[in-house]
């Protein structure tokens, strides 16, 4: 695992203003290759994404959710920005399990997430006992309340 931290998403100016309290790391879990939110005090990992979700799914044309991210501004050009977005409002507090398991639950977390504009999505994770709980993300999509 590398420590040092990969993005952080801010400039300069507002990195003197604000104290983070997690980084990004390029991370390894069950032999998946991508990244993870680290606790910036405890140096503990609290959230994974695999890059082939990104990359493959959320910022491939030929993804099922591509148009969402891409309408609200993602792109291959910014993709560590997304990365940070979701990282930024992940709180394993507000987790939602909507489907316990035996072996793992799935949960969601909603969020607002944009660069040209801000949308709400639904981001999914699932918690497996193989991986200690740690919350690895399943998927992504806008999300509109059901009336």
């Amino acid at each position: 695992m590398n420590d040092a931290p990969f993005w952080d998403g801010r400039s300069s100016e507002s990195k003197q203003n604000k104290v983070e309290n997690f980084d990004i790391i390029e991370y390894n879990l069950g032999g998946e290759d991508g990244r993870a939110k680290v606790n910036a005090q405890t140096k503990t990992v609290e959230a994974f994404i695999k890059n082939s979700k990104v990359y493959g799914y959320f910022l491939n044309p030929e993804g099922k959710h591509y148009s969402h991210f891409n309408e609200v501004g993602y792109s291959l050009s910014n993709v560590d920005k997304l990365f940070y977005d979701i990282f930024e409002q992940f709180d394993k507090n507000k987790l939602v399990i909507d489907r316990p398991g035996t072996d793992y639950d799935s949960c969601y977390q909603l969020m607002y997430l944009g660069v040209t504009k801000n949308k709400r999505f639904k981001i999914t994770w699932q918690m497996d006992n193989e991986f200690n709980r740690l919350p690895r993300l399943t998927s992504g999509y806008k999300y509109k309340a059901k009336k």
